[in-house]
């Protein structure tokens, strides 16, 4: 099996939120459809709470992990990526997620 080169979300820096030219751009935009059904189906499992513990595996740049702290879940990411996830804190605007 042909291992995953994953070294591209090492370049990416900042642009993983105001990149426009490049296909990270994709990813955001995909982000900002997805998380609202995500936040959605925790609602309707009562677990949109403070209580509720959030495990975002591949989280990159933090896109949906720092939603998800923002309507008060628990949340820690984890990604391959120490630059993604620098980006990630630095974008964390509740500063809860780990």
């Amino acid at each position: 099996m042909e291992k995953v080169n994953n070294d591209i979300y090492e370049l990416y820096g900042d642009r993983w939120y105001d990149a426009d030219d490049d296909p990270v751009a994709l990813l955001r935009a995909e982000s900002k459809t997805k998380t609202p059904w995500i936040l959605q189906k925790i609602k309707d499992r009562g677990l949109l709470n403070s209580r509720t513990m959030v495990l975002d595996v591949g989280c990159g740049a933090g896109f949906l992990s720092n939603e998800l702290a923002k309507s008060g879940l628990r949340v820690t990411g984890v990604d391959l990526s120490a630059d993604s996830l620098r980006v990630a804190a630095n974008h964390d605007s509740t500063k809860t997620v780990h």
